[in-house]
């Protein structure tokens, strides 16, 4: 991987170079959903935007894996099923992630256009594997929807 990176960086730093340096944010169309908001990027963010985007193209990417016990979680699963609600663990964990989700919103921004977009809604993909491969539905609104409701 090292020698691959080594290869392409020339490119890349040419690239940013003929930039004079600046890496706009993304320039594609952005979709704004009802209740969305958005604001240009300046500042600080709009450094903070040029860097991160010149690490992302010069530097390679790093993945970290963590184990965590999820003792309690399966104890909660198990409790349910004995009240007739089988739910998967992956159902638990989006339902934990659309209340973090709702309750940092800042965590729900993109970029696009030049401007930073706040999201109203707490949309999910989840991905499952099928015999065609990978795909990520979108749970729509999953911070208002019940685990049963998330399990369907």
């Amino acid at each position: 991987m090292r020698r691959d990176v080594s290869e392409q960086l020339p490119g890349l730093l040419s690239i940013l170079e003929g930039l004079g340096g600046f890496v706009p944010p993304a320039q594609v169309p952005v979709n704004m959903e009802e209740g969305d908001s958005s604001e240009a990027l300046t500042g600080i963010r709009k450094v903070t935007a040029q860097r991160m985007m010149t690490s992302q193209l010069t530097i390679p990417p790093t993945t970290l894996h963590r184990e965590v016990s999820v003792g309690q979680l399966s104890n909660l699963r198990s409790s349910l099923k004995t009240d007739g609600i089988s739910l998967s663990v992956n159902v638990l964990i989006l339902k934990a992630v659309a209340r973090a989700l709702r309750s940092c919103p800042w965590m729900m921004v993109s970029m696009g256009d030049g401007r930073v977009i706040q999201r109203s809604r707490v949309n999910l993909g989840m991905a499952v594997a099928t015999d065609r491969g990978l795909l990520v539905p979108v749970i729509h609104d999953a911070d208002e929807l019940s685990l049963v409701e998330l399990a369907a």
